[in-house]
């Protein structure tokens, strides 16, 4: 499988020297200016940002900023013709991962070796881990297995549901982590994948979740979420991101949950109501 990479560049000559030197290896998406690159980021999780630094009205370590306000943590190399010092400074404050200068007439063979160290040295789903759980970060074992009973459970898929509309009626969304334990071990999705019925991996998997989600919240909601897989320590993680819903989102048509802290909770009555009006005003 090859890996995400955002490629925002705007001149002609770095747009084929990289989709030259990357292409056979990475699934590149390339944009032409922040407006194209952020709308990317919205709809693919890039293990890697590749920014021209001079990208018009906005800088390569502005546009950075702004990715990261969507995908936390995404590592980037900075392209630049003129390195500077005050560049480079603002970059090392800014956590960018590396600079490769395009005055050298083999950068196109350096980035090729800067982007296979990046993703080998950098896994932002591991940083994303050591944060712990938070107001936008949930782990949970499993999605339908239950370790004490030693059987499929519907009060564990049940939990996934429900800390996925916490999230979507949040101000902020969030991510659950699938095959992360409560310590943030990665345990894996060995036990889920087994209960299935054909198709025992990850598009099993995968087909499970989907239908999950949609029967509790409706194809128009569950359109919005974005699941993807990962590997950590040898096993298998599924994360999914749920942004904040454009409306109230309730599981069966009637049951309201939103993340609070570190938990879900549920609203009833007058809660969900007073809370609705001010997060959804008409």
């Amino acid at each position: 499988m090859k890996m995400h990479a955002s490629v925002p560049a705007i001149f002609p000559t770095p747009f084929q020297s990289v989709a030259r030197a990357l292409r056979s290896q990475y699934d590149l998406h390339f944009a032409f200016d922040a407006t194209q690159s952020l709308e990317l980021a919205r709809t693919v999780r890039f293990a890697l940002a590749i920014l021209d630094q001079r990208l018009g009205p906005t800088t390569g370590i502005e546009l950075l900023d702004q990715l990261r306000a969507i995908q936390q943590d995404l590592p980037a190399i900075i392209l630049t013709g003129h390195p500077s010092y005050r560049d480079v400074h603002i970059g090392m404050v800014k956590g960018v991962t590396d600079y490769l200068t395009k005055g050298d007439p083999q950068w196109p063979a350096d980035l090729r070796d800067r982007v296979a160290s990046v993703l080998a040295n950098h896994n932002p789903l591991a940083a994303l881990i050591r944060k712990g759980e938070s107001e936008v970060l949930e782990f949970k074992s499993s999605a339908r297995w239950d370790v004490n009973l030693q059987r499929v459970n519907k009060d564990v898929e049940f939990a996934v549901v429900k800390t996925i509309a916490g999230f979507l009626n949040s101000y902020k969304g969030g991510d659950l982590l699938i095959g992360v334990g409560d310590d943030g071990e990665p345990v894996g999705l060995q036990h889920d994948y087994e209960s299935l019925g054909r198709h025992k991996d990850r598009d099993g998997f995968q087909s499970f979740l989907v239908k999950l989600l949609n029967d509790a919240f409706g194809k128009d909601v569950s359109a919005f979420l974005h699941v993807d897989f990962h590997v950590l320590g040898g096993n298998d993680v599924c994360r999914v991101s749920a942004p904040p819903a454009a409306h109230a989102v309730y599981v069966d048509d009637d049951t309201f949950f939103l993340r609070i802290g570190n938990t879900t909770h549920r609203l009833k009555g007058r809660e969900a109501n007073e809370y609705c009006r001010v997060r959804w005003p008409a």
